[in-house]
């Protein structure tokens, strides 16, 4: 496994792990978490900002991709 993908993994489970009292909370939304979303959503963020990270630094479509995909996933700045 890739040392980030591994990274990731950690920072997902210590955020899952902060974020949910021993039992489930809601968002927003009124959508109810429990870990194993919180952890997942962590994940797929900070793959999907990574990979941000590397479009825009290595410039492909002038950083016009690394946007569109921001805005596909719903990534905040």
């Amino acid at each position: 496994m890739n040392d980030k993908i591994k990274l990731f993994n950690e920072q997902s489970i210590k955020y899952a792990q902060t974020q949910l009292n021993d039992i489930a909370i809601v968002n927003k939304s009124g959508i109810m978490y429990n870990y194993n979303d919180l952890y997942t959503e962590k994940f797929a963020e900070l793959i999907i900002r990574e990979s941000i990270r590397v479009m825009v630094k290595n410039d492909y479509h002038g950083g016009w991709l690394g946007e569109k995909v921001k805005e596909h996933f719903g990534v905040e700045r």
